[in-house]
């Protein structure tokens, strides 16, 4: 999701409570000014200046942990070294608080509140050091059992965080978050029927739980099993997603589709919508590579519906390459999200479609390329890379680069030594297509001039696509690259995590969404090392390009 520009009349508006609510924190009404902060999200749930200001006032009130939400939610749209500043002065603070409490009467509370800030920031040894003294102090207490799950599921210590989780549960049978992490955990096992189980538990003692019902969809559809297109639906119920939505006053369109579960501010119900000579606006509403996926399926609505008109909106990132889709599409027609909302008479979320289409599995649509690069870009990048000095071979070792980061999608560079070692000798030439080279990573890329950079080479998507076309594989682990690559046919060998996720399934080394992509898992949580090792003996017996996916 990128940061969305507030219109001149919306700033009119939310722009006296902001000045408000900085007059009263000024003047120590903290309450006071956090309402009037509460307010302009309650009107724009993106206004940044908002979530900027929202943040000091909660950590002054004692709410660290959502004043660290506030910054990380506003560093994941738009990532800045001030705010990240604010965001580790914040932290600290918290610290500093709840060790204050420690060796006191109120240290089991106190003991909790840090487990869980250490959690969110990314450091769950030290979180589960605070959850297991606690649990010395109180050995039934169940959120730190709970927590314990947790930290240890962060430490890839999957086994031991079932182990916790199943205790909480048996002490509090009652507590439905606890079966849904237990969940969670049987999921990235990939033991989806018992997953189902548990999320089922948990649904039974809070029907409305919407993060336990999508997990459910998950599991189906990690089973390549239509039946989680319906329950996809429960996403915007969610805490993550439900800021996201589209509030544009128009009626939702999902075909002929019914679910149990609609959006907030749907408009008509559904199968009410006739598309008949109207305009219809399919948003794009997560990140890059859940815009490239299902963009697939967009020419197929517009020659499908009767709508005069379908506009696909997507991060402005995107735009340049998407519009690709509309040349053979003469109804479609492509924008980025910089602009003013295109006016429009029904919309449909990006990831709604293959429900409202009515497709029985990703399978149906047999992974065949759907996007290509522009040709004189293409051969830009041929000239500029020159005569190859082997089979070259694109890297991507890290997703993008905010707030907390998911650290078990990524590798440190460190990781592909083996790889970059065994350059010469596999009789490849390396090349990095990182965008964004993690901070960590800088020192160790300057001791390895063997491997050529490329690094903030690309405005968008499009010029990403034209420098892929002139590689002959692409080495990466689960970002938008790998979409990228899938949808230009390009040969992608995926570095998976363990675990995964329900567009990757489970078990396998080929994927239904793109059939020029090839999997290699982790066996083992956090063990890249057998991955490399597995990378470096496929690329020792891989000859020649068309036969690099095999």
């Amino acid at each position: 999701m990128s940061a969305v520009i507030p219109s001149a009349a919306a700033v009119d508006t939310l722009l006296p409570l902001l000045l408000a609510a900085v007059e009263r924190r000024h003047g120590g009404d903290w309450m006071g000014a956090l309402a009037c902060l509460d307010e302009v999200l309650r009107v724009d749930p993106h206004f940044l200046p908002a979530q900027i200001e929202r943040a000091p006032v909660l950590a002054h009130l004692g709410r660290y942990e959502e004043a660290l939400a506030a910054l990380d939610e506003f560093l994941r749209l738009v990532p800045a070294p001030e705010i990240s500043a604010i965001y580790d002065d914040i932290r600290q603070m918290a610290f500093a608080a709840f060790a204050a409490a420690i060796g006191t009467v109120e240290e089991v509370a106190a003991r909790l509140r840090r487990a869980a800030l250490y959690c969110q920031v990314g450091e769950p040894a030290q979180a589960l050091a605070d959850y297991e003294a606690a649990l010395a102090r109180s050995p039934d207490a169940v959120d730190a059992l709970n927590g314990c799950g947790t930290a240890l599921l962060a430490l890839n210590r999957h086994d031991e965080a079932l182990t916790a989780y199943r205790r909480a549960c048996e002490l509090a049978p009652l507590r439905a978050e606890f079966h849904y992490n237990q969940g969670n955990v049987l999921q990235q096992q990939g033991r989806l029927a018992e997953a189902r189980i548990a999320y089922q538990r948990a649904i039974a003692l809070v029907p409305d739980f919407a993060e336990a019902q999508l997990e459910i969809a998950h599991c189906w559809l990690g089973e390549g099993d239509a039946r989680g297109w319906g329950g996809l639906e429960w996403r915007w119920q969610t805490a993550q997603l439900k800021r996201h939505w589209l509030a544009c006053g128009r009626p939702l369109w999902l075909g002929k589709a019914g679910v149990d579960v609609l959006p907030p501010n749907a408009g008509e119900p559904l199968g009410t919508v006739d598309l008949a000579g109207k305009t219809l606006l399919v948003w794009a509403e997560q990140g890059f590579g859940d815009a490239i996926q299902f963009a697939r399926f967009v020419p197929r609505l517009a020659q499908s519906t009767s709508a005069a008109r379908v506009i696909l909106r997507v991060p402005a990132p995107l735009q340049r390459l998407l519009a690709e889709l509309a040349v053979n599409a003469p109804t479609l027609h492509v924008v980025g999200d910089d602009g003013d909302l295109p006016p429009h008479d029904a919309h449909v979320p990006l990831l709604s479609l293959p429900l409202a289409l009515g497709l029985d599995a990703p399978a149906s649509e047999k992974g065949a390329p759907y996007l290509r690069a522009d040709p004189i870009e293409v051969a830009h990048w041929r000239a500029r890379l020159g005569p190859a000095a082997g089979r070259r071979v694109g890297l991507v070792w890290a997703g993008r680069q905010y707030g907390v980061l998911n650290r078990t999608r990524d590798l440190s560079l460190c990781e592909l030594r083996p790889l970059v070692a065994a350059e010469e000798n596999l009789g490849v030439e390396l090349i990095s297509l990182q965008r964004d080279v993690p901070a960590a990573d800088q020192e160790t890329l300057a001791q390895w001039p063997s491997l050529r950079q490329l690094s903030g080479a690309f405005p968008d998507f499009a010029a990403t696509a034209a420098v892929l076309e002139a590689v002959d594989l692409v080495i990466c682990v689960d970002t938008a690259v790998a979409h990228l690559a899938g949808a230009l046919g390009i040969p992608c060998w995926l570095l998976l995590r363990y675990g995964s996720e329900w567009r990757w399934q489970y078990g396998r080394s080929d994927s239904p969404w793109y059939r020029s992509l090839r999997i290699f898992r982790q066996t083992r949580a956090g063990d890249w090392g057998t991955v490399i090792a597995e990378v470096c003996a496929a690329l020792a017996g891989v000859p020649e390009r068309q036969s690099v996916a095999a």
